[in-house]
């Protein structure tokens, strides 16, 4: 009795020197910005992508404000939806990071959009992190 597998197998062929041998996965990107203001960054990848983290820093503590972090959906505003929500109030944290990955996967018109008040005027840094598909 013998296991037929043909099917399941695929010829590929690559060029000489080719960098697709033994990657797993894409370069991560970064959108980023800076200031005293309030935070409303919309980072619009350039097609289907994988969210994979946002990073905050602060200058001082925050008294005040909720950070959101939010997929604004390309199709309809009736599927955006919050992926994080977070109290600044709460535990006055200067550093925040929001670890994403796997089963965070967006179509290529869907933003990723941050915002916070900033009330207290606070020098802030900010960072999504994000691998093409």
């Amino acid at each position: 009795m013998g296991i037929t597998i043909g099917a399941a197998i695929r010829n590929v062929s690559l060029d000489a020197g080719s960098n697709v041998i033994g990657k797993v996965r894409n370069d991560p990107t970064v959108s980023q910005g800076t200031g005293v203001g309030a935070i409303a960054l919309a980072t619009n990848p350039s097609g289907v992508f994988r969210l994979l983290r946002v990073d905050l820093h602060l200058t001082a503590a925050p008294t005040t404000g909720t950070f959101i972090v939010t997929v604004d959906a390309g199709d309809d505003a009736k599927h955006d939806t919050v992926l994080f929500s977070r109290d600044m109030a709460a535990g006055t944290p200067t550093d925040l990071v929001v670890p994403f990955g796997g089963g965070y996967e967006f179509k290529e018109n869907d933003d990723i959009d941050l915002e916070w008040p900033n009330a207290n005027g606070n020098t802030y840094g900010v960072r999504v992190v994000y691998e093409l598909l």
